[in-house]
């Protein structure tokens, strides 16, 4: 297989993986934003140069790294930071928590868990 055809498939195997957190997050996201606290939440969040290490507010260690790493896949760091290098991982689960009822919150983590739990079938590896 070509050099070409791997990044062709790789940008669709990203574009699948968007759509699908998409469907999880998405839904919940607008209407936060809209009608909660979501938009004073977000401005008061104090961003970690470089990006949340350890423990979340919600988030395990291990599920703060994995979504850590979600968002390195999603945006890379170019000649600009990756989206972890800004902390967006930080800032979804602060959103999660301040923002979210337990069930949607119980959703993510359910999201995250699948999601590793699928990466050890398929590779044998956490993801």
């Amino acid at each position: 297989m070509s050099h070409k055809a791997n990044n062709t498939d790789e940008q669709q195997h990203r574009r699948h993986f968007l759509k699908g957190l998409s469907a999880v997050v998405g839904s919940f996201a607008a209407g936060q934003f809209i009608f909660g606290n979501g938009l004073s939440v977000a401005q008061a969040y104090d961003i970690v140069p470089g990006g949340r290490q350890g423990k979340g507010q919600l988030l395990t260690q291990q599920q703060l790294a994995q979504l850590a790493q979600i968002c390195r896949q999603v945006l890379p760091r170019t000649d600009t930071p990756s989206a972890a290098d800004v902390d967006c991982h930080g800032f979804i689960d602060n959103q999660l928590v301040h923002c979210y009822a337990a069930r949607e919150q119980q959703r993510i983590v359910s999201a995250l868990d699948n999601l590793d739990n699928a990466a050890k079938r398929q590779q044998q590896l956490a993801f």
